[in-house]
């Protein structure tokens, strides 16, 4: 029940939000907060130098 009551008001705001504008506002918005969260985590260093130390490791363990 605490997993599933968050989603069922989640989808009752959704499609209270459609009901009042149009869909492609709240799927505009929703893009662009992804866009921006993915920017976000591209400006970061320390997420790129961990996932290509990552990426080099698994490389480096599949080759032998």
């Amino acid at each position: 029940m605490a997993l599933s009551l968050p989603q069922t008001i989640a989808i009752a705001t959704g499609a209270s939000l459609i009901a009042v504008m149009d869909y492609r506002i709240p799927l505009l918005a929703m893009a662009s907060l992804a866009a921006l969260s993915s920017a976000n985590l591209l400006t970061r260093p320390e997420q790129r130098r961990h996932s290509d130390t990552e990426t080099a490791k698994t490389t480096a363990g599949s080759s032998q």
